[in-house]
């Protein structure tokens, strides 16, 4: 009777651990798996990054003017900023450490050496790169994101002109075809392994309204995107610039394994991906969030000699929401999200081996 109750209440904790994750559909592009065997079990860990949004500012702009048949409506704005609250940086630096640990772990089990970071130097390919160390949290040049990376992990980057972390562009998320053969050229075919996960919080709902008001409505999705743009308020200082405007940060989460170099493209390759995010239940408030303003309309005017005066206000609301999150249940369901992605893929892109 113990020995089928122990087993019931383990069946029970996996269910309840099974439904604070949705439905994982990843998505491989694999090529030529077996030749990872050249590779002689050498591994170099080329990047390991996740990436979370904590906050993201929108806008929603209508122009105002002249009225069809008369009268005139002013401009409306909407502002809208929506942020997690109550969320450690403890926490975030320890996740991102043992989802490493736990990736090491199983490399090396599998038989895998994993090639040093002082060895890679040396190669012509970091030549121009800086050398860093990871355990900080970094701002991303993505509005309202911050990147994480291992505790004790040594990478490069390349620098710009002030030493600082070069920008990306919105595609450079993205792992190109042929990226990093070179390297694994220098070092003896050994596999080239880039992990880059992203979390992300919010979905955009549609702002039309049918009045013409200025409309923003969010809901709050804690997910592991598969491929999403970042959308926030522009807010550059550029002197072209829209009323309105935004930009757009294209944001991935890739398990990627390559080894060798022929011609522009590697020997083998493996990228993982996602065909839709995968999403982590139970942690956030998804009730949706809404600001709306409505634009000043003057349609009857005020009668003056030889004309008549019409006038509309502008209008302009700027609303902050707070999301409160308990920091160890938000950081317990992102452990989940990336482990299950990250062993899966590692798994099916090296069994060939």
């Amino acid at each position: 009777m113990r020995k089928v109750l122990l087993i019931a209440l383990i069946c029970i904790g996996f269910q309840l651990e099974a439904q604070d994750l949705g439905e994982f559909k990843p998505l491989i592009d694999k090529f030529k798996l077996n030749k990872f065997a050249a590779a002689n079990n050498r591994i170099y860990i080329n990047k390991f990054n996740v990436n979370f949004q904590l906050y993201n500012e929108m806008i929603n702009h209508k122009s105002g003017g002249k009225m069809w048949r008369g009268g005139v409506k002013g401009d409306a704005t909407a502002r809208l900023a929506v942020g997690l609250q109550g969320i450690s940086e403890a926490d975030l630096q320890q996740t991102v450490d043992k989802l490493y640990e736990e990736f090491v772990s199983d490399l090396k089990a599998k038989g895998f050496t994993i090639v040093t970071a002082l060895e890679a130097g040396k190669t012509k390919y970091y030549q121009d790169w800086m050398p860093a160390k990871g355990g900080n949290i970094e701002v991303s040049n993505i509005p309202g994101v911050v990147s994480v990376s291992p505790t004790g992990y040594e990478y490069y980057f390349k620098a710009n002109k002030d030493g600082g972390k070069r920008k990306q562009n919105m595609f450079s998320q993205f792992s190109k075809i042929g990226e990093n053969t070179s390297l694994s050229k220098e070092l003896n075919d050994a596999i080239i392994a880039t992990i880059d996960l992203t979390i992300a919080f919010v979905e955009l709902g549609d702002n039309w309204n049918p009045t013409g008001a200025a409309k923003i409505k969010i809901k709050p999705n804690l997910r592991l995107v598969d491929s999403y743009a970042i959308t926030n308020e522009n807010k550059s200082k550029s002197i072209i610039k829209f009323k309105g405007s935004v930009t757009h940060d294209q944001v991935t989460s890739e398990v990627n394994f390559i080894s060798g170099k022929s011609g522009p493209n590697p020997t083998a390759s493996y990228k993982g991906s996602l065909k839709k995010s995968l999403e982590i239940e139970n942690v956030v408030n998804e009730d949706k969030i809404v600001s709306v303003v409505a634009q000043d309309v003057d349609k009857i005017g005020k009668e003056l000699p030889y004309f008549r005066l019409y006038s509309a206000e502008n209008k302009s609301v700027e609303d902050l929401q707070v999301i409160n999150v308990e920091s160890t249940k938000y950081a317990n369901g992102v452990y989940m999200a990336c482990k299950k992605m990250l062993m899966e893929h590692t798994t099916n892109a090296l069994k060939s081996i």
